[in-house]
C-alpha cells in the first residue's frame, strides 16, 4: 500500500497549495515509528544479513558486522517499546468493563 504524505498540482501554471513537500518529507523522517513498522524494521535486517551473509554476495567482515550492529539498535529499541508497551498492559485495572 501506498501512501501519500504530500500531494500537489500544477494549474495554469500555478501550484494549487503552497509547495511543502520538504517539510512534509522532514516530518515523516522525524516521526517515531508506530509498533508494527518497527517490526518490519527488525525484520528487514533480519533479511539483509541472510542474505548478505551468503557465500556468493562475498560480503566482508566489516560489512556484516555493520548490518549487525544496526540490526541490534533497532532490536533494541523494539524491545524497549515492547517493554514500555507491556508495562502499560499491566497496570490497566482488572475487573469489569462498564464502558465508561
Amino acid at each position: 500500500m501506498v501512501l501519500a504524505i504530500y500531494s500537489n498540482e500544477l494549474k495554469y501554471g500555478l501550484w494549487v497549495n503552497e509547495p511543502e513537500a520538504r517539510a512534509a518529507v522532514e516530518k515523516e523522517r522525524h516521526r517515531t515509528m508506530t509498533l508494527p513498522e518497527l517490526q518490519n524494521y527488525v525484520h528487514g535486517y533480519d533479511r539483509l544479513i541472510d542474505l548478505i551473509s551468503r557465500p556468493e554476495r562475498k560480503a566482508s567482515a566489516k560489512e556484516i558486522q555493520k548490518i549487525e550492529d544496526l540490526r541490534q539498535r533497532a532490536a533494541s529499541e523494539l524491545n524497549a517499546r515492547l517493554e514500555v508497551q507491556h508495562s502499560r498492559e499491566q497496570r490497566k485495572p482488572k475487573g469489569f468493563d462498564f464502558g465508561l
